[in-house]
C-alpha cells in the first residue's frame, strides 16, 4: 500500500458511497454555495467526484436552470467515473464529460472552469496544498471554487470509554502519519484559500455526521464497510496498531448503536472566488 493509495479503495466503495449519500443535503450545499449563479453556458467541475454524488445534483439543478452549462467529472478511478457518468446521465441531459487524472496534476488547460467544488476529497490527500492550487490555475478569474471536509473526523462521542476512545484515536493517527487520512483536513481549508489571495471568502460549518438515539441504518453500513476495509488492510500487514481491528469493530459498532451515544462530525465548506 503505498503512499498515494486511496484508503478505502475496495470492490465496494462505489457501494458504500451510494450508501452514505444524501441527495437532498448535497443539493442544499450547491445552492448554497452559488450553482445557481454559474454563467449561462459555463463550465462546472465534481473533483474527485467518486460515483458523482455531488455531479448528479449539479446535474438535476442546472438541467432546470441552466441547461446549455458543461459538467467535467475528475477523477482517478475509470470505474467510479463510468459510474459518476451513468448517473448523471439518468438525473438530466447536462452535457457530460470524464476526465480520469490526479487532482494533483489536473489533465486541463488553465482558466477553463466557472464553478469547482470538491467535497471529502482532501482529508485523503497526500498532498492537500499541491491539489489546492492546480484547482485554482483551472479556475476561470471570477470563477467560484468550493472545498468541504470533514473536521475531528469520527472522534467525537459521549459517552464512550477510555480504552476504545484510545484505540480510536490511535487508529486515525496511525492513518495519518501514513498520509492516507486526515482528520482534521477540514479546519486547513480556510488558511488554503487566504495563501492564494481568494476573494468573497466564506465559511459554513454544517453538521454532517450527528448521532442521537437510533442510529440511521445507511450509518451503520456506512461505518460497517469502513471498518471492514480498515480490518483487510491490518490483515495484509499495511496497518500496524496496538490492538486488532476486528474486536475494535465489534466493540465500536456496537458503541454506535447505544441510542444514549452522542456523536458528531462537522463539515466546513469554504468558497472563494479567483481573483481577476
Amino acid at each position: 500500500m503505498g503512499k498515494h493509495s486511496y484508503l478505502m479503495e475496495s470492490d465496494r466503495e462505489a457501494e458504500r458511497l451510494l450508501t452514505k449519500s444524501d441527495a437532498d443535503s448535497t443539493e442544499q450545499q450547491l445552492a448554497l454555495t452559488g450553482i445557481n449563479d454559474v454563467p449561462k453556458g459555463g463550465v462546472v467541475a465534481d473533483v474527485g467526484c467518486g460515483i458523482g454524488i455531488v455531479a448528479t445534483g449539479m446535474t438535476r439543478l442546472l438541467s432546470q436552470t441552466n441547461p446549455t452549462a458543461s459538467l467535467l467529472l475528475i477523477d482517478g478511478s475509470q470505474e467510479r467515473l463510468e459510474v459518476a457518468q451513468q448517473r448523471c446521465a439518468e438525473a438530466g441531459k447536462l452535457a457530460t464529460k470524464k476526465i480520469l487524472t490526479p487532482v494533483e496534476t489536473i489533465a486541463l488547460p488553465d482558466e477553463h472552469c466557472d464553478f469547482m467544488f470538491s467535497r471529502f476529497l482532501f482529508e485523503y490527500l497526500k498532498d492537500p496544498i499541491v491539489a489546492f492550487h492546480e484547482i485554482v490555475r483551472v479556475t476561470k478569474p471570477g470563477g467560484k471554487i468550493i472545498i468541504g471536509d470533514l473536521d475531528n473526523n469520527s472522534l467525537v462521542h459521549y459517552p464512550i470509554e477510555p480504552k476504545l476512545e484510545s484505540q480510536l484515536l490511535e487508529l486515525t493517527q496511525t492513518l495519518a502519519k501514513l498520509s492516507l487520512f486526515d482528520p482534521f483536513a477540514g479546519r486547513k481549508l480556510f488558511s488554503y484559500f487566504n495563501s492564494c489571495g481568494m476573494r468573497e471568502v466564506k465559511v459554513h460549518l454544517i453538521a454532517h455526521h450527528l448521532f442521537y438515539g437510533p442510529l440511521p441504518e445507511r450509518d451503520y453500513i456506512n461505518w460497517k464497510m469502513k471498518l471492514q476495509q480498515l480490518v483487510q488492510l491490518q490483515e495484509k500487514g499495511a496497518l500496524k496498531l496496538s490492538f486488532n481491528l476486528s474486536l475494535f469493530g465489534e466493540s465500536f459498532l456496537k458503541f454506535l448503536t447505544e441510542p444514549t451515544r452522542f456523536s458528531y462530525t462537522p463539515l466546513i465548506l469554504v468558497e472563494g472566488r479567483k481573483p481577476k
